[in-house]
């Protein structure tokens, strides 16, 4: 009944970036970006460098169901009715560091029409209006057709609570105690139907937008990030094992302030630590960007504006989401490298997919 009939309205969808190396994967099914060496290393965290999956899907038709909601913002992109006043009705204002229109909804499904959650981009508890109906319907879908991934998830995490104290705990900023309160905060967002709760909706039509390089917090330690109109491309920093090194540079050419790590910095890595993923209508990537640094290119124009929505966890109590959202210790370590590892095998298993429209 959420779902209802496919607008008949017609419109013209570009056609999706395929996953790397996934011209026979079925459409929606996710598969990693580097099936040689599915485990990505990012950010420096207690014990090397936090892990994380890339998995990529594409679902071209989805796209288009979510973006042609008639009870949504999106149809109207790209064509007479795509104004300022049209965003800014629908309640998207641009972001405070970045000209981008952004609007934040939750899609957890116990929440009324307007629930306070966590917004990451607020650092704080704000009340959220629930997604529109296709948006909601796509992510509750989205937990559902992937159930048997999430249940690794919550195993894993289970466990990771019950997990006795090693001897090098100390040396890694790791205590029992604070790694099975971590650990069920997000156990308890993922049984709550909490993951991909919180979404940020991104506008862009006006030419090439270059976002600034970042780490997110840890509502993005799981992240699925959709487009469903133009073309943006993510740039990722990654490295090949836990404990490699920066790219080694002179003195003079080190930055004397600020970060030396931003993605579009061409001295910080070497040619093969940056991956530049194109993202089209259709597109679709799963992974922690809380632990590796990125950016993000927009290619916005008037009559294919980037249209992009960002899902991440929705956290209702502001206490547990302060613990954790910008915590960078060895409990996190652990959560992340747990989540990784039921990430992994659920993509192998081929567990992990985006549901059709009739789903």
């Amino acid at each position: 009944a959420m779902l209802g009939a496919v607008g008949a309205r017609a419109a013209v969808v570009v056609a999706p970036v395929a996953p790397s190396g996934s011209a026979l994967v079925p459409s929606g099914l996710f598969r990693h970006h580097s099936p040689e060496a599915p485990t990505l290393f990012g950010v420096q965290l207690p014990g090397g460098r936090g892990p994380a999956v890339f998995a990529e899907a594409a679902a071209p038709s989805v796209a288009k169901y979510i973006r042609d909601d008639p009870q949504g913002p999106f149809r109207e992109a790209g064509t007479a009715g795509d104004t300022a006043s049209h965003w800014e009705n629908w309640g998207f204002d641009p972001s405070t560091n970045e000209p981008i229109y952004k609007r934040d909804w939750h899609a957890v499904p116990s929440l009324g029409a307007e629930a306070p959650v966590w917004m990451p981009r607020g650092d704080a508890l704000r009340a959220l209006g629930r997604a529109p109906p296709r948006l909601l319907a796509f992510l509750e879908a989205f937990r559902s057709c992937s159930g048997a991934c999430w249940d690794r998830v919550l195993e894993a995490l289970s466990d990771l609570e019950d997990r006795q104290e090693q001897p090098d705990d100390g040396s890694l900023m790791v205590s029992a105690e604070a790694v099975r309160r971590v650990a069920g905060i997000f156990r308890r967002a993922v049984e709550g139907r909490g993951h991909f709760g919180e979404i940020e909706a991104q506008v862009w039509s006006r030419g090439r937008l270059v976002m600034q390089s970042h780490t997110d917090g840890a509502t993005a330690l799981l992240h699925l990030g959709f487009t469903i109109g133009g073309c943006r491309t993510l740039r990722v920093g990654r490295f090949p094992e836990q404990h490699s090194p920066y790219r080694d540079r002179p003195p003079n050419q080190r930055r004397s302030g600020g970060s030396d790590v931003s993605v579009w910095d061409e001295g910080a890595y070497e040619q093969d630590q940056i991956w530049d993923v194109p993202q089209g209508a259709g597109s679709a990537y799963l992974s922690s960007p809380f632990c590796f640094e990125h950016g993000v290119a927009y290619e916005g124009r008037s009559e294919d504006p980037v249209l992009a929505l960002q899902c991440r966890f929705a956290f209702l109590d502001e206490a547990e989401a302060r613990e954790v959202n910008g915590r960078r210790d060895g409990n996190m370590r652990l959560v992340a490298e747990t989540v990784t590892r039921a990430l992994c095998v659920a993509i192998d298993e081929g567990e992990l997919r985006l549901p059709s429209v009739e789903e």
